[in-house]
C-alpha cells in the first residue's frame, strides 16, 4: 500500500509505502495522538493491532495483539496520565 502524506505550507507530497494487509480494517473513530506519533487500531477476523504513524520519521509501526474473543466488544486506543 502506498499512502501519500502532504507537507502542510507547501506543494509536495511524499509517497510512503507500508506492507500493510489487505484484509485489515481500521477503527478511526479511536485515534490517539501522543509525541508526534497518531496511534489506532486495526482489526481482521482474527487479530486486532495497534498501528502508529510518527510524523517527524514518516515511519509506520504495528504492534501485535492477542487473538480477538470471539464475544463483540468494543476497541479504543487512549492516553493515560496518572
Amino acid at each position: 500500500m502506498v499512502v501519500e502524506m502532504h507537507t502542510v505550507g507547501t506543494w509536495t507530497w511524499v509517497n510512503i509505502e507500508i506492507d500493510y494487509p489487505k484484509n485489515l480494517t481500521n477503527v478511526f473513530r479511536h485515534l490517539t495522538y501522543f509525541n508526534g506519533t497518531l496511534y489506532w487500531i486495526g482489526r481482521d477476523d482474527k487479530n486486532a493491532s495497534i498501528w502508529a504513524f510518527n510524523f517527524d520519521t514518516e515511519q509506520f509501526q504495528f504492534f501485535s495483539t492477542t487473538p480477538r474473543p470471539k464475544i463483540k466488544f468494543n476497541y479504543s486506543v487512549g492516553l493515560y496520565s496518572s
